[in-house]
């Protein structure tokens, strides 16, 4: 038997399926940037803004499947947050 543990959000007995999220350990990679390679960084900036963007449209729709439209709206605020960058 597994035995999960979490902050409960109410106080009382729950019955329902579980969903367990595993969070996924990225890593962080320092680049120096040099004067001449503007344009490419520009470029790079420009593709990890839009693989982003398409990201958070994925985890929106999944979030909307499962807990609903209101609560799935946050990812939608992320993405407003990143259109405001550049």
């Amino acid at each position: 038997m597994n035995v999960l543990k979490g902050i409960p959000v109410s106080e009382g007995i729950v019955f329902g399926r579980l969903k367990a999220y595993k969070k996924d350990c990225f890593g962080v990679h320092s680049v120096k940037v040099h004067t001449k390679d503007h344009d490419q960084e520009i470029s790079r900036f420009t593709n990890a803004k839009k693989l982003a963007m398409e990201q958070l449209d994925e985890l929106y729709k999944n979030a909307l499947k499962d807990i609903g439209e209101q609560q799935a709206a946050i990812f939608d605020a992320h993405k407003m947050m990143l259109d405001d960058i550049f």
